[in-house]
């Protein structure tokens, strides 16, 4: 932590040592835009109360907005790195769902399986796939998801997702150590329009999307919307082969109302779903089609949200509920088909937030302060069958997870916003109980709880125009599971008792990150750059431990460190030779240079983390009728265990490049036709070991605006 203190200061110090005579000199010129924003700018408030949604201010057009720090921030003022996939983007990508989104634009490690299953690292932490206490944090509007597997989130109904690079536990709490993912849905709130579109590519696949939304009166807007996406053939791989059994069948839906009730209130009600059903399961190519299955799966998520607002002052409260069901098949060789398991996990909770912002002229200043509260529960609950169809004990019990959280934080804007200070924290309680678990009777519930307080500050300033060096720094955790705290499971192997009891003073896991970096940004010379240094510290690392001969339980005494580089790089040439249309050049990176973990038994790197991610490609787009993008993920080498090896060795991914193409051509208003090419040089790659990915995939739409 003192490593991190010092860079901080040293930064800080630095920032206003070349700065402040500048500052100050040019702060009376630009004082009546103080906040970088007009009257009509999407943070403006009306002194009058209007009843302007923060949503609406969020969207409109010529401004890089996030509300990932949960008050509308200009992106580029945010001293925490933070990436933003548009809707521009999402159209010119190859992919279906937020996983293609993320690793094809936001230099992020991944593990992804044919078979919808799908999750992502941060900044060196190793990509989870389940469970819901992990190290990367999920949202979608600012709420929990309800799910871990990003294959499940569809992009047709997607604006923009926020990637917040870094700890997040001072505004989230949990699960936000690596970063925080924010899916910020489309929201009609003008004229009524929407769009459909069908396409269909290799492999027999087909999709269709449809979207209507608007404000249907003055005081009434909506949104609906659904799809479908189905492969009905195997897919094909880079090598000329063919992967059988991976044919899937996925349906999304969703529908939102928003009522003004007054000048100064409003209320939004929405819900979502996201339905699999046959999704053919591949099983390691190790072995063939011999380990080949079947699943269901289904993600629901719906929340109302009433908003009030006076002048400068906003107050949010949101009811949400949301979860995801997974119902697993085993179709092995010579044994009979059966159920194996199911899953399912709930979010229930509420979300009390106020907003305020302040405006003292004389000093320059321009605060904001955000405070709230966070309500929640978790309730994980599994079933196991056996190969004749009755019910077993599964491997974990039935558990819940509560916690109370309180946090605050405030944003300080000085010298017409060219000098940007943060500082919060957050307080949660937590209590981790196991329930009594049908068929496991080996098992004995019980309650853990503890506390924990995460603060972050960061410094953005503007040293010379566009020039802003940032820094930041952030503690963050991660719970332990409920039954690593709160469980007790005896298992009789070979005639004896073999015991595996809870720890109640187990210690969250724990972070600290800094991060410090400049960027550069002129619009006029189309040239956006950043690079950025990180350094992570993790301890409390949990792991099982043996007490005796007979009986393990699990402690705090692992820790880890991370510590890498990254950057972005944008050149618009269209706009710098002042042309009409756009060419434009783009790569964004992290390069980790060290990601080691240490337990009892040994110190080695962190397993399915690459060295060097790099997305880049050209785009050229004449504005009116046509445009596309070349854009090519270059994935170094990765490190993981051999499972099928004799004694579990650890072995290293090759590193790969994959290029993907896509031409947007629009011959009539109103109406879009788009090829896209996936893996266009056909390589044979994978993200996990023994589950290769699609080879070249050729796949065509046409969408209709309404």
């Amino acid at each position: 932590m003192r490593t991190g203190y010092r860079y901080t200061i040293t930064a800080v110090a630095a920032a206003l040592s070349l700065s402040t005579a500048a500052w100050a000199e040019e702060a009376n010129r630009d004082a009546s835009d103080r906040n970088g924003l007009d009257a009509t700018s999407p943070l403006s408030t009306q002194e009058d109360g209007g009843a302007e949604t923060e949503r609406a201010q969020i969207d409109r057009e010529g401004e890089t907005i996030v509300v990932i720090g949960r008050a509308p921030a200009l992106r580029e003022r945010t001293p925490q790195r933070v990436t933003v996939i548009g809707r521009d983007d999402l159209d010119r990508t190859v992919g279906v769902d937020a996983t293609d989104a993320l690793k094809k634009s936001a230099s992020v490690d991944v593990v992804q399986y044919p078979g919808a299953l799908s999750g992502v690292g941060i900044r060196g932490f190793r990509p989870e796939l389940g469970g819901t206490n992990k190290h990367i944090l999920l949202l979608i509007d600012g709420r929990p998801a309800g799910t871990s597997n990003l294959a499940t989130i569809p992009l047709d109904d997607v604006e923009r997702i926020e990637l917040l690079k870094g700890p997040g536990s001072a505004l989230y709490g949990g699960e936000a150590m690596g970063g925080v993912v924010n899916v910020v849905r489309r929201r009609g709130t003008g004229e009524p329009g929407g769009r459909v579109s069908i396409g269909a590519g290799s492999s027999q696949t087909w999709q269709a999307s449809s979207a209507y939304g608007g404000r249907a009166t003055d005081w009434l807007d909506f949104d609906v919307g659904a799809g479908l996406d189905i492969q009905s053939d195997d897919m094909p791989l880079g090598d000329g082969t063919e992967r059988a059994h991976t044919e899937y069948q996925k349906y999304h839906g969703r529908g939102r109302v928003g009522f003004d009730l007054s000048r100064v209130w409003r209320v939004d009600a929405s819900a979502d779903y996201s339905l699999g059903r046959g999704i053919q399961t591949p099983g390691d190519i190790f072995y063939g089609d011999s380990l080949q299955g079947e699943k269901d799966l289904g993600r629901f998520g719906g929340s109302v949200q009433a908003e009030g607002r006076l002048g400068r002052h906003s107050v949010f409260v949101t009811a949400f509920g949301a979860g995801d069901t997974t119902s697993y098949r085993n179709e092995f060789d010579g044994q009979p088909a059966h159920k194996s398991f199911e899953q399912d996990s709930t979010w229930l909770g509420t979300q009390g937030r106020y907003v305020g912002r302040l405006d003292i002229p004389r000093l320059s200043l321009t605060p904001t302060v955000v405070t709230g509260i966070d309500v929640e529960r978790v309730h994980d609950r599994s079933r196991s069958f056996t190969p004749e169809g009755d019910r077993t004990a599964p491997f974990s019990p039935d558990a819940n997870r509560t916690t109370v959280g309180v946090y605050g934080q405030g944003r300080g804007e000085l010298f017409a916003g060219r000098l940007v200070l943060t500082a919060g924290a957050r307080f949660d309680h937590i209590t981790q109980t196991t329930l009594a678990t049908p068929f496991k009777t080996d098992f004995t519930p019980d309650t853990a709880r503890f506390w924990t307080i995460n603060p972050s500050a960061g410094v953005s300033a503007e040293i010379v125009r566009g020039v802003r060096p940032h820094t930041s720094f952030g503690m963050a955790f991660v719970p332990p599971q409920p039954a690593q705290m709160a469980g007790y499971a005896e298992r009789n192997i070979d005639g004896v008792t073999m015991t595996t009891r809870g720890n109640p003073d187990l210690d969250p896991e724990r972070s600290w990150t800094w991060d410090g970096g400049i960027a550069f940004t002129r619009d006029d010379l189309g040239l956006a750059a950043d690079l950025t240094v990180f350094i992570t510290r993790v301890r409390n690392k949990i792991e099982s431990q043996g007490v005796s001969d007979t009986e393990t339980t699990y402690v705090n005494f692992g820790e880890a460190e991370i510590q890498g580089w990254e950057g972005e790089l944008s050149l618009d040439v269209g706009a710098l030779a002042g042309w009409r249309y756009r060419v434009r050049g783009f790569a964004g990176w992290t390069h980790v240079l060290r990601a080691q973990e240490t337990s009892s038994f040994a110190t080695q790197d962190i397993h399915n983390v690459a060295d060097l991610k790099v997305n880049y490609g050209l785009e050229v787009d004449d504005q009116t009728r046509w445009n596309a993008r070349l854009l090519a993920r270059h994935r170094g080498e990765v490190k993981d265990t051999d499972w099928n090896a004799p004694g579990y060795p650890e072995v290293e991914y090759p590193s790969f490049t994959i290029v993907d193409l896509v031409v947007n051509l629009r011959p009539a208003a109103r109406h879009l036709v788009t090829l896209e090419l996936n893996n266009l040089f056909d390589k044979l790659y994978y993200e996990k070991l023994g589950f290769p990915l699609m080879g070249r995939v050729v796949f065509a739409r046409y969408a209709l605006e309404l």
